[in-house]
């Protein structure tokens, strides 16, 4: 299974879908996650974090949501 996190694009939206501690989560449980580069940067959260728990960085909103369930 992936879940795929994308950007969020309304204007002054500052959530993000996911956590990185979430995706830690997921990943104990086998689930693949891709994140939208630049997804959590409104809520605080780098590209790194994500990257460090494990969740794979996309560049493109496609490219995240390519293989997704």
């Amino acid at each position: 299974m992936r879940i795929a996190v994308l950007r969020e694009r309304r204007s002054g939206e500052r959530r993000v879908a996911i956590s990185p501690e979430m995706v830690k989560k997921y990943r104990a449980l086998n689930v693949e996650v891709a994140v939208e580069q630049g997804a959590g940067l409104g809520a605080s959260f780098t590209d790194a974090e994500f990257e460090a728990a494990g969740a794979r960085i996309a560049a493109s909103p496609a490219e995240a949501l390519e293989g997704a369930d």
